[in-house]
């Protein structure tokens, strides 16, 4: 599905936050105080440091996921997109921008 206009804090007012959502490439900034904040690198505001081709979460385990302006710095674009795919939840959103 696609969305026109939607950022990353809309999307999380659109689809309420249920278990746990992930923003990969977070870089330095959080999104809101309960998102796990994923990222190569350990800026302060990262709560796991990860490249988004090996997540360290289980299969299925994520409800909503923000990938925001992540990909075009991504040595392997398609592999991040299975990893994205095995983490998601059954009826869980990803918001891949």
């Amino acid at each position: 599905m696609w969305w026109g206009g939607l950022d990353s804090k809309t999307f999380l007012k659109r689809f309420p936050k249920e278990g746990l959502v992930v923003d990969l490439g977070s870089g330095p900034s959080r999104v809101a105080d309960d998102v796990i904040n994923v990222d190569l690198f350990s800026y302060p505001s990262v709560d796991i440091v990860s490249g988004i081709t090996h997540l360290p979460f289980k299969d299925n385990s994520i409800q909503r996921i923000i990938c925001d302006n992540v990909l075009e710095h991504v040595y392997e674009p398609e592999a991040a997109l299975l990893e994205i795919q095995r983490v998601l939840a059954p009826g869980g959103i990803a918001y891949i921008c």
